[in-house]
């Protein structure tokens, strides 16, 4: 696979293939799942021509103009996930992530690794059942390119999806596959109510003008701008649109959830448009959504001097990392990342891979409202 065609299978999830050699890359993205990257394997009908400019110059040149906050997404959803659910069983709720991931290079330029990273909020409204209860949904999905640790500040945007949409729980299934799984795997559809795309320049405009073509949402798709619409602004696709044209329109997606067996987490199957095909289908055990749990102590007067020496540096420098975050949920992650570095390593021997999260989260927010820095009043 070259480095073009990299980025097709980075931007459409497309199934990958062989092992890396050179300057290819392969097996970086194994399938499209349910919450996750939006257009589709039907655009490699342009595998004839690269979906990549072929540019020497950096990327950041092209994209660093126009990176910075955009605060404006589901600042309610966000509100309603500070309080929480009192219920005896595992939920879906707060902030979830997916470790850093490692993608490939951008043009075949070892000195443009591009990296990606998911941050998830999950906020209930209402009284908690286990696998029936409804839940609002945001999904950051961001692709760094220049750094391939994932860092706002040593790199700019390939290419980000904000989107939007309520989980349902539709009940255990009750397939004999899955009668003697523990925990219990969940039924649930995702209905999608809109969201927003940023395609940087960099990628090929065959990208822009599908999506004008097919989904244009009344209005235009455009380089290097993060646009967002709703469902009532896009009209409904044929099956064989690309996966974002269909998910803005709001077209329910199906799969199988389960918490892992120390609910940290949660897996799901492959999805699917189908209900038959989406409820039918396999867990993907090694697919784990980790959960970030709030500590609810995020007064700014518990920052004593104590907390603030064990914390302060690290905090400063993750304002510097992650102000040039493009939106909360991005920023959330990056803030974590820098606070909580080895998390993956720590959360294989327990749950500490968040305890010096919760233990500097007051200054963090005393940070914040010194310094102006609202974006860093993060769910910690």
């Amino acid at each position: 696979m070259t480095s073009a065609v990299l980025v097709v299978a980075l931007c459409l999830a497309a199934v990958a293939a062989a092992a890396p050699s050179g300057d290819a890359v392969a097996n970086t993205i194994e399938w499209f799942d349910p919450e996750f990257d939006p257009l589709q394997e039907s655009l490699t009908s342009f595998a004839h021509g690269p979906l990549v400019k072929q540019t020497t110059q950096n990327a950041k040149e092209y994209l660093h103009a126009i990176r910075g906050h955009n605060v404006s997404f589901e600042h309610k959803v966000r509100r309603a996930a500070t309080e929480p659910v009192t219920s005896g069983s595992p939920v879906l709720e707060g902030l979830y992530i997916w470790g850093c991931q490692q993608i490939g290079i951008l043009n075949g330029n070892p000195n443009l690794p591009i990296s990606r990273f998911d941050t998830r909020l999950y906020a209930i409204n209402g009284k908690s059942t286990p696998g029936l209860t409804k839940i609002t949904y945001t999904i950051d999905r961001t692709y760094y390119v220049g750094d391939a640790d994932c860092k706002p500040d040593a790199s700019d945007v390939l290419y980000k999806t904000v989107l939007h949409g309520i989980h349902s729980g539709r009940g255990p299934n009750p397939l004999d596959k899955f009668k003697d799984h523990k925990p219990t795997v969940y039924k649930a559809e995702l209905d999608w109510s809109g969201g927003s795309v940023f395609v940087s320049n960099v990628l090929d405009k065959k990208l822009i003008d599908l999506l004008n073509d097919q989904c244009p949402c009344g209005g235009t798709w455009k380089f290097d701008e993060l646009r967002e619409v709703t469902q009532k602004d896009c009209k409904q696709t044929s099956d064989t649109a690309p996966t974002l044209c269909r998910i803005l329109a709001g077209t329910p997606e199906y799969y199988n959830f389960a918490y892992t067996s120390d609910n940290s987490g949660y897996v799901t199957s492959k999805d699917d448009f189908d209900q038959t095909t989406g409820w039918g289908n396999d867990l993907l055990e090694d697919y784990v959504r980790v959960k970030i749990p709030p500590s609810y102590h995020n007064n700014p007067d518990d920052c004593d001097y104590k907390v603030w020496d064990s914390c302060g540096t690290e905090i400063q420098n993750a304002q510097v990392a992650c102000e040039q975050c493009d939106d909360d949920l991005e920023d959330d992650g990056c803030l974590f990342r820098e606070l909580e570095p080895n998390w993956e390593k720590e959360k294989q021997s327990g749950p500490n891979y968040y305890k010096h999260w919760h233990y500097c989260c007051p200054c963090i927010h005393k940070f914040a409202d010194k310094y102006d820095h609202a974006w860093m009043h993060t769910l910690c």
